[in-house]
């Protein structure tokens, strides 16, 4: 009997127990034994593409948001900073004047936030929408 062309005999070894499942996989598949090895080597080997691919996206993934924590942190201590330059300007407000400037803040915050929103909403660069 010739050889089959494009196709190559590899002798592999193995116990008893994957013997019997080889040979029970071809027989419920109507498959040759060489067949069904010929198959799981095939599906491992995709299998482990598939896993070189998932690996390579999740490493991606994991770079972008070490830079995302980079910038989580540079932007942390910068409002920080801008906080620690604000109480160094500002004197502190009386206790009794507390609640007042409580409810100036609020209503200045307010339209602040409103503000930003409606720039955001806008789609233009916040701080050239900042200027006008």
């Amino acid at each position: 009997m010739g050889k089959k062309r494009g196709r190559n005999q590899i002798t592999s070894y193995v116990e008893d127990d994957l013997k019997n499942k080889i040979t029970t996989a071809a027989n419920l598949r109507n498959m040759t034994v060489s067949e069904v090895v010929a198959d799981c080597c095939y599906n491992q080997l995709q299998d482990e593409a598939a896993w070189d691919i998932l690996w390579k996206r999740l490493s991606r993934m994991d770079n972008r948001m070490n830079e995302i924590k980079d910038l989580v942190i540079t932007t942390s201590e910068a409002v920080s900073m801008l906080a620690f330059y604000f109480f160094a300007q500002t004197p502190e407000i009386p206790v009794e004047e507390g609640e007042e400037a409580l409810n100036v803040a609020n209503r200045r915050h307010e339209r602040y936030v409103n503000a930003v929103s409606k720039i955001l909403s806008s789609r233009g660069g916040f701080i050239e929408k900042m200027k006008e």
